[in-house]
């Protein structure tokens, strides 16, 4: 237990003599910021949307590193990737022609609007 103090402290003199940063590339803080920028729209994406379309969006994801590893990294292009992602983009494009289609649901009062109709106009929410 004391080792752990004592590597935690010399840890920490380290970062305040060389700083956070100290040994990362370039492409190193890219990443992380891609990363944190990539957690942040999904969650923007996970507040509004359904479980499929998360999956789709998701999938495109990761359909679009596919060709942005290829062309940064000139990681190769295989045809299995090709049909990969081929795949993602048609059947994104069939659910969504399909969804779009489809009437939406009725939407439910809320709580207020039952109470209030139950209780008489004299019932006012709270704040």
């Amino acid at each position: 237990m004391s080792g752990a103090v004592v590597e935690d402290a010399l840890a920490a003199v380290h970062v305040r003599q060389k700083g956070f940063f100290e040994g990362y590339s370039l492409l190193a803080i890219l990443l992380v910021l891609s990363q944190a920028f990539h957690g942040l729209a999904v969650s923007a994406i996970y507040k509004y949307a359904d479980v499929l379309i998360k999956n789709f969006a998701s999938s495109m994801t990761m359909a679009c590193l596919v060709f942005i590893s290829a062309y940064l990294f000139s990681s190769q292009l295989t045809f299995h990737k090709v049909m990969g992602v081929a795949s993602i983009i048609v059947t994104t494009y069939m659910y969504m022609n399909i969804a779009i289609k489809l009437p939406k649901p009725p939407q439910q009062p809320s709580l207020w609007k039952v109470l209030r109709n139950r209780l008489g106009s004299g019932y006012r929410a709270p704040l």
